[in-house]
C-alpha cells in the first residue's frame, strides 16, 4: 500500500498507485480538496464517539491523547468520479490537559482504495 499526504491526493495520483503501479493507496484529505473533503465530513463528520469502531488512550507529554477512529464503507460503488476508492476513514484526535481539563479535537480524514474486510480500525 502506497500512503501519501494531503499534496498527493489526487484523482490522477491515486488511479496512478491502482492502475500502474498495481498497489492500494490511503490517501490523506484536507480542506484544500474542497468536494473532496466535504463530501468524507458529510459521510463521517457527525459520528458520534459511541459509533467508533476502534479507541486508543496514551499519555503524550503529559497530556492524556485518545484516539478514535470511524470508516464508511465505499465498496458498492467507489466515490464520486473515484471509482477505486472503498473506504474513507476519520481519526480524531482529543487531547486533554488533565491539570485544566481544557481539550482539543481534531479530525483528519482519508480516502482507500483497500475495501474495509482488509483494512480494519481495529487496535492491537
Amino acid at each position: 500500500m502506497v500512503t501519501t499526504d494531503a499534496g498527493n491526493t489526487s484523482l490522477k495520483v491515486q488511479t496512478l498507485i491502482v492502475k500502474k503501479l498495481h498497489r492500494d493507496y490511503f490517501a490523506q484529505i484536507k480542506v484544500e480538496h474542497g468536494e473532496l473533503y466535504a463530501e468524507a465530513e458529510r459521510a463521517l463528520g457527525g459520528r458520534k464517539a459511541a459509533e467508533a469502531e476502534a479507541r486508543y488512550a496514551d499519555n503524550q507529554n503529559g497530556k492524556t491523547v485518545t484516539y478514535q477512529v470511524w470508516r464508511y464503507d465505499l465498496s458498492a460503488k467507489g466515490w464520486l468520479d473515484w471509482t477505486h476508492a472503498r473506504q474513507l476513514v476519520r481519526v480524531q484526535r482529543i487531547t486533554e490537559e488533565p491539570a485544566t481539563g481544557k481539550k482539543t479535537i481534531g479530525n483528519r480524514y482519508y480516502v482507500s482504495s483497500r475495501p474495509t474486510t482488509t483494512l480494519s480500525a481495529m487496535t492491537q
